[in-house]
């Protein structure tokens, strides 16, 4: 009589011995291949709860915001040609020479006051502004929305409940006439203008105007409008300007191709996802 057990042949009365090492090896292989498979989801497991943990604490740490406030020129819209071309334009009417590129290019962005400082002494600060506010229109079809504006703004307006704000050193009138031009009017239910002449409970019922970036003049008051802390605003620039300003103001501030922010961007597109939108 004969049969096969595991793969053995066993005769009858066959000294049992070696079947039971077969089947202790068998339960010895079982157990290993158990352990390993425990040790592997284990492992699996920590991994898990690794990512959970540092999703989670990243979420528990990072920052919220209740407000952005934007830039115009540089940060929104391409205009730096189209102020090149008019302030040349400005100093051949006033018997000068138009200004080189290459001392004019680094103060793109700096206010009227600076510019009628550094370029136009010949002539006031206010004939200045009047060429300036009479002739943009001329250059206007120069103007161009910079890549991933539009969406970044529409973005930003639906996450914080409306609450984005255009902050800019250029004259009311000019800014009206950008924003009717590049659409963004409909975007910002603010907007702060360099020179506006304002008033609020804290000035006592005073008016005054307000003075250009780096002062944190207009931030302060684009903050009060909102009725929000500065603390809890993101400002957008891209200029040193900017950033200045919005520091001094208390304000998280953001770079577009700009060092000395709190964060720096290389596109004004970036910019939801650097604030987690």
């Amino acid at each position: 009589y004969q049969r096969r057990v595991m793969g053995y042949t066993i005769d009858r009365g066959q000294d049992m011995t070696m079947l039971g090492a077969t089947f202790s090896n068998l339960n010895d292989n079982m157990r290993l291949a158990k352990m390993v498979a425990l040790g592997v989801a284990g492992v699996a497991s920590i991994a898990i709860g690794l990512t959970l943990y540092r999703k989670q604490k990243v979420k528990k740490h990072a920052r919220t915001f209740k407000a952005v406030l934007f830039d115009l020129d540089g940060t929104l819209v391409e205009s730096k040609e189209i102020w090149y071309e008019l302030l040349g334009a400005a100093r051949i009417r006033y018997n000068r020479e138009r200004i080189p590129y290459d001392a004019w290019e680094s103060t793109f962005g700096q206010s009227m006051e600076k510019n009628h400082e550094l370029f136009f002494e010949h002539i006031t600060l206010q004939e200045l502004c009047a060429f300036c506010d009479d002739n943009y229109a001329e250059y206007l079809h120069m103007l161009s929305v910079l890549e991933g504006a539009s969406e970044t703004l529409s973005s930003l307006h639906q996450a914080y409940g409306g609450n984005v704000v255009c902050v800019t050193n250029c004259p009311r009138k000019i800014t009206e006439m950008i924003l009717e031009k590049s659409g963004f009017n409909k975007i910002f239910p603010h907007v702060v203008c360099a020179a506006d002449i304002v008033s609020h409970p804290e000035m006592n019922g005073d008016v005054r105007r307000l003075l250009p970036k780096p002062h944190p003049d207009t931030i302060l008051h684009a903050c009060r409008l909102l009725g929000v802390d500065p603390t809890d605003c993101v400002f957008v620039g891209d200029t040193s300007n900017d950033i200045l300003a919005a520091k001094a103001a208390g304000c998280y501030s953001v770079g577009v191709r700009v060092q000395g922010g709190d964060k720096v961007i290389e596109a004004i597109g970036d910019l939801p996802a650097a604030l987690d939108v």
